[in-house]
């Protein structure tokens, strides 16, 4: 096993960043229903529940050129291209993460965000963290449902490389992403790599966190998280298997730096994404080098790498 640690202090933003910057494409935008008709939504609240699931999500592909008024554009040539699918935090939507996943896009992935049916600002009946055990389900019938989409007429024909998948979450999102990753409940293997924001393992039914599939993670958390302790990040990182990466945020807290925009610490949550993105969806040797750059700056983030 080799560890790679990086102190705080140990490099400075001034520093020139290691070459392979990222393509910049536009991005193109849909809004797509997908309704999973073999699971059902629970009552909540008022609300009287459904015989369905349905999850109304925002999809992101590279186009040659941002159309002004960002309506569905022809997909950019080049593809197909990597997949990252984003689960948002509890109380949250794909919207408020905008900045993060347009730069996920514009660099060149198909991002999929989709809106959980109990957990987003929305919900019926109001948010409830009751219907957690159910979105790991959701993450893996959206992943099928998109592959179809890949393969059917429509505007994302042939857009998705269905051997390059990943996840990606927030907080609750990022829960429900180490469910489908690491918990026997709920492992797909067809994803191949996981990016886990200010999250922690949260015990699904029928399931436990044991499953030894080396899949690479990236773990950002805050160590001044008041929401969802540092420790259970750091815990959640022992419990996983190499590759392994772990990006502590000095100072930051459970909620603006995973956002996008220009705060040095968003900036250190869009490049080390990116950074991991590339390794190991891309198979980019150099996203590694980056990523040990891009995660060490002083007074804003320290990085530990464990890699096998």
């Amino acid at each position: 096993m080799a560890m790679v640690v990086a102190a705080c202090g140990g490099a400075s933003k001034q520093r020139p960043a290691p070459a392979g910057s990222p393509p910049n494409y536009g991005v193109g935008r849909i809004a797509h229903t997908f309704v999973d008709t073999r699971r059902p939504t629970p009552p909540n609240g008022d609300a009287p529940g459904a015989p369905a699931r349905t999850l109304e999500t925002t999809l992101l592909y590279p186009t040659a050129a941002l159309p002004a008024d960002e309506q569905p554009a022809q997909v950019a040539p080049g593809g197909p291209f990597p997949l990252v699918v984003f689960a948002h935090g509890f109380t949250g939507s794909p919207n408020a993460y905008d900045g993060l996943l347009r730069g996920w896009t514009a660099a060149g992935y198909v991002v999929a965000a989709p809106a959980f049916p109990l957990s987003n600002h929305d919900a019926p009946g109001g948010p409830t963290q009751n219907d957690f055990p159910n979105q790991p389900g959701d993450v893996t019938f959206l992943i099928t449902q998109l592959l179809q989409m890949n393969d059917a007429d429509g505007p994302l024909r042939g857009a998705i490389d269905a051997r390059r998948i990943a996840l990606a979450g927030h907080s609750q999102g990022a829960a429900t992403t180490l469910g489908v990753v690491l918990n026997t409940c709920c492992h797909d293997d067809r994803v191949t790599a996981a990016v886990v924001l200010a999250g922690n393992e949260v015990p699904i039914p029928n399931g436990r966190f044991s499953v030894p599939d080396p899949t690479p993670v990236l773990f950002v958390h805050g160590d001044a998280d008041d929401v969802v302790a540092y420790s259970a990040g750091r815990r959640a990182f022992a419990d996983s298997v190499a590759p392994k990466f772990f990006v502590t945020l000095l100072g930051a807290d459970h909620g603006q730096a995973y956002a996008g925009g220009t705060s040095p610490a968003a900036e250190v949550v869009g490049r080390t994404t990116l950074d991991f993105f590339d390794r190991y969806l891309r198979g980019n040797d150099d996203g590694l080098s980056r990523l040990r750059h891009d995660g060490v700056v002083t007074g804003v983030a320290s990085l530990e790498a464990i890699e096998r």
